[in-house]
């Protein structure tokens, strides 16, 4: 688990749990050095931090969780895929499996927070509901 936390980057041990560690999105495309754009899952936004026990023992919910803090707020998202459709696909997995809060595809590019349509712009997808 990775946090973010006074703007830098630390790991957090987690128990294995067998899940497939996510790939780092601020690396570049090794075949056109542009910058990978990725799509994730963000599950819930809360006050308080170091919840991702809380959805493993209340929900059952086994995902590779990251964590960071923004502004006042820690936001968790799960996920990492180069094509919306598959972040799409993970979100509506999730909305049906667990009991979320209206869990939704966030974007970035090199690391940072994008909105989801410069993303697909950037990346010649498109939008679908």
């Amino acid at each position: 688990l990775s946090v973010i936390h006074d703007g830098d980057s630390k790991e957090v041990p987690v128990i294995p749990c067998g899940l497939e560690r996510s790939h780092d999105s601020a690396t570049d495309d090794a075949h056109t050095g542009k910058p990978v754009i990725s799509f994730e899952v963000q599950v819930a936004a809360t006050k308080n931090g170091g919840v991702t026990d809380y959805f493993k023992e209340k929900f059952n919910f086994r995902l590779v969780t990251k964590e960071e803090k923004v502004g006042g707020w820690w936001k968790y998202t799960t996920g990492h895929h180069e094509e919306y459709a598959g972040a799409k696909s993970l979100r509506d997995d999730i909305r049906k499996e667990f009991p979320f809060h209206g869990p939704f595809v966030i974007a970035r590019a090199e690391g940072r927070r994008i909105s989801v349509q410069e993303a697909l712009t950037r990346t010649g997808q498109r939008w679908t509901p």
